[in-house]
């Protein structure tokens, strides 16, 4: 059963508080961001395609995804400004 954006509001507040979540168990358990998105999902009973939808991908985590799939070679690294 999928959850509304009020109750994963009430929940995470907003896609900062969720990439909080995201982040600090990237980091302590030493696992990629995805990962650390379906379990975050996992625990909350989130579905991962509800994600974008109900807006929980802030444009930070969506760097780090970004960052982290060019480093696997699933993405194209794209050309940067010299700033």
């Amino acid at each position: 059963m999928m959850k509304t954006r009020e109750e994963l509001e009430a929940q995470f507040l907003n896609g900062e508080k969720f990439y909080m979540m995201v982040n600090d168990i990237s980091i302590s358990n030493h696992i990629p961001y995805m990962e650390s998105i379906m379990y975050v999902c996992d625990n909350n009973g989130i579905d991962p395609e509800d994600l974008v939808k109900l807006q929980l991908i802030s444009p930070l985590l969506k760097c780090k995804l970004e960052e982290e799939s060019i480093a696997a070679g699933l993405l194209k690294e794209t050309s940067k400004l010299p700033i």
